[in-house]
């Protein structure tokens, strides 16, 4: 007895799910005569948007782009004479102070040794 109710109900249950299925072949989405519109019309936007994007906002970017890659490139040329002038002022302060280092240990020694 068991057996047939669950029989019965599985058939039931599965007889319901081709009923919710039909009616989703009955959606408008899915309805065959306006496939074709639906499909023209998405083709005309696409296409549309895609002679829009490729004629007005690539080239834009591009300009963009081309810009800040110059200024990239002008800024770190900038960059690199800053360092060389930077090495150049390490050189000189380095010398002077070694420079002036020798000055004061031959007057010390001047001193502490009595040359005078």
């Amino acid at each position: 007895m068991k057996f047939k109710s669950f029989i019965l109900f599985t058939l039931t249950f599965s007889f319901q799910k081709f009923q919710i299925f039909k009616l989703f072949l009955r959606m408008p989405q899915f309805d065959t005569v306006t496939f074709f519109t639906q499909i023209f019309w998405l083709m005309i936007i696409f296409f549309g948007f895609y002679f829009i994007t490729l004629r007005i906002f690539v080239p834009e970017i591009a300009a963009v782009l081309k810009t800040r890659k110059k200024k990239l490139a002008i800024g770190t040329g900038g960059l690199s004479h800053f360092n060389n002038e930077l090495n150049e002022v390490e050189k000189t302060t380095s010398l002077i102070l070694q420079s002036s280092s020798d000055v004061f240990t031959q007057k010390v020694q001047k001193v502490a040794f009595g040359l005078n």
